[in-house]
């Protein structure tokens, strides 16, 4: 799970400097908060991941 995350938020982080280069004005800023969302999103998405998926310990309940 965590190798899928990375994977997609190194493309979508390549995604986002293509996307500003390309842009007619660039803009520093606009990329900056492009990459903080893009950040954030794929912390949120660890984490409720991991709060998901986690696994029960039979000794939990000791």
């Amino acid at each position: 799970m965590n190798r899928w995350l990375l994977i997609g938020g190194a493309g979508l982080a390549i995604g986002a400097v293509v996307v500003s280069l390309l842009a007619p004005h660039f803009n520093p800023v606009n990329l900056g908060i492009n990459l903080a969302a893009i950040a954030l999103g794929l912390l949120m998405g660890k984490y409720i991941g991991k709060f998901l998926f986690r696994r029960v310990s039979p000794t939990a309940g000791k």
